[in-house]
């Protein structure tokens, strides 16, 4: 019969573990330590404190800014998991050097950063510069709506919010009523129900707080459009997996080593007019490394179709960038989809505008159903053509039996004819569309894709960075400037941290070999959640 060594379980275990060995160089958490230790300086954060003389000593936040850009690159997001990760993970232990930080403390250091998470992320841009990850010659914007910490059942109208509030009122009075006939006049203490009488009454008072201190949110129509009590900065938006309340999370690519030279966030669902700010700061940015101006000038521009507007392309233009950006039937015009039209089934013939008799007396036309399309704009722009417009009134159309021979669309609630009158003037948007459909733009329109969309797949989806925690434009933005520094860092830890790895263990000696390993008492973050690794 066999024979195994005994083991027992209830016993301690003394190990001895070197913190400044576990950061291995070659990893992230070593690229962390050495870019936080030698880029980024104390000045701006020195002045959020105030006990010089008095008062308790502070974390520094050099180290705290370590567990947080380490923590957002597991994924832990949540301030309670990085307190935790500091108890039972020696990743997070030797770069906080044994700190145990409670969840309130990184909850304020990240919601206060401000400012200094932009500085924090110009530094590191820097050194990917200095680094030689930066080809000035390509750079892809996109953006990418992530949820924020805000729930869209507190978003909508004025009107709607106090109509939700009415329903909350008449709810409170139904549970009294409903309290009292229980009761049946004799007086009984339901902890249950007045817990949720003072839930209902907590509702009614956050929409009169938020109706009294806010106007109307006002979209770029000027019209009212939806808005939300808890984070009135952010806004609905429109995603392929659904509706969620969140922001835009914007990101300038250089194509060399897919390193973010900008990032921000929007509140608002659409891209027409974020080129402007992306630039402006992205310039900002590259100068003070390149030590320059006018670092953008000359490189290409790659965006999709949901950036094609006259302001973007106006952006470009003030930057002096060669842009790429297409409309919204540019794959359409692709000469690889040609001779599609032959394998869609054949709708039925539509009224031609021949069909429409002119009275040049009257200045109007006849429509095969004898209704009149008058003059409704003697000067009309569509696309570079200008028209003389005829239209009937819509009512007319609503009855008409020639309706679906007439009208393009179910969307269309009215006939009108364009006569053309002369040509106008090229905009940008029409420039570009005879621009991209040239073989040598599309080709550098391809670039964008892998230019891009990878920097917002490591981030969503290997660093599980998919979703911001805290509320407002500016405590978000500064958190999506700390996600896209992880990138960052992270592109800088596999080129120019290679270099800086190999010297160091050249310096170890015969300890090289030894410390390419990982200390065999280290434990790191599972893909989930953490994995207790305790020492003593």
């Amino acid at each position: 019969m066999a024979r195994f060594k005994d083991y027992d379980y209830s016993q301690d275990l003394m190990v001895t573990v070197n913190l400044q060995e576990q950061l291995l160089p070659g990893t992230l958490e070593h690229a962390i330590n050495h870019l936080v230790d030698n880029r980024v300086g104390l000045e701006g954060f020195e002045r959020r404190y105030n006990n010089d003389e008095t008062g308790q000593k502070a974390y520094d936040p050099r180290l705290l800014l370590k567990i947080v850009l380490y923590a957002y690159s597991q994924g832990v997001l949540s301030s309670r998991r990085m307190e935790q990760a500091c108890r039972t993970n020696i990743i997070f232990m030797a770069l906080g050097c044994g700190i145990r930080p409670d969840h309130s403390t990184f909850a304020a250091f990240v919601s206060e950063l401000g400012e200094e998470a932009e500085k924090v992320f110009q530094e590191i841009l820097l050194a990917c510069d200095e680094a030689g990850l930066l080809g000035y010659s390509h750079f892809a914007l996109d953006g990418v709506k992530l949820p924020s910490n805000a729930s869209r059942e507190w978003s909508g109208k004025h009107a709607d919010l106090a109509r939700k509030r009415e329903r909350i009122r008449a709810k409170i009075k139904e549970k009294m009523s409903e309290h009292r006939r229980a009761d049946r006049g004799i007086e009984t203490e339901d902890t249950r129900h007045a817990d949720q009488v003072a839930r209902l009454e907590r509702h009614a008072r956050k929409i009169d707080a938020f109706l009294a201190g806010n106007e109307p949110k006002k979209g770029e129509s000027g019209k009212e459009i939806i808005g939300n009590v808890t984070d009135p900065d952010s806004a609905t938006m429109k995603t392929r997996h659904g509706y969620i309340q969140g922001y835009n999370a914007q990101a300038l690519v250089d194509e060399e080593w897919q390193v973010v030279v900008h990032a921000g966030v929007e509140g608002t669902g659409h891209d027409h007019k974020v080129a402007e700010h992306a630039l402006d700061q992205a310039a900002k940015n590259l100068e003070k490394s390149k030590l320059e101006k006018g670092a953008l000038s000359g490189a290409y521009l790659s965006a999709d179709c949901q950036y094609h507007s006259e302001d973007n392309l106006a952006a470009a233009e003030k930057h002096g960038m060669d842009a790429y950006i297409p409309d919204g039937r540019f794959r359409q015009r692709d000469p690889a989809f040609e001779g599609r039209e032959r394998h869609k089934p054949k709708p039925k013939p539509k009224f031609k505008d021949s069909d429409f008799e002119y009275d040049e007396k009257n200045d109007w036309y006849v429509c095969p159903s004898g209704k009149l399309l008058k003059l409704s704009a003697r000067r009309s722009r569509k696309r570079n053509n200008l028209y003389r417009r005829y239209a009937v009134r819509k009512q007319e159309c609503a009855d008409c039996p020639l309706k679906k021979r007439c009208l393009q669309g179910p969307a269309r609630k009215m006939r009108s004819i364009h006569v053309p009158i002369g040509k106008a003037e090229d905009t940008l948007k029409e420039r570009m569309m005879r621009k991209i459909d040239l073989p040598e733009s599309r080709r550098i329109y391809g670039r964008r894709m892998h230019t891009v969309e990878p920097v917002f797949g490591n981030m969503r989806h290997n660093k599980r960075m998919d979703r911001f925690t805290l509320r407002g434009k500016a405590k978000v933005n500064a958190q999506w400037l700390l996600y896209c520094a992880v990138h960052n860092i992270e592109k800088w830890a596999k080129n120019a941290g290679a270099e800086l790895s190999a010297r160091i263990l050249r310096s170890f000696g015969p300890m090289a070999a030894l410390l390419r390993l990982r200390s065999r008492y280290d434990c790191s973050l599972s893909r989930y959640e953490s994995e207790p690794c305790h020492v003593a």
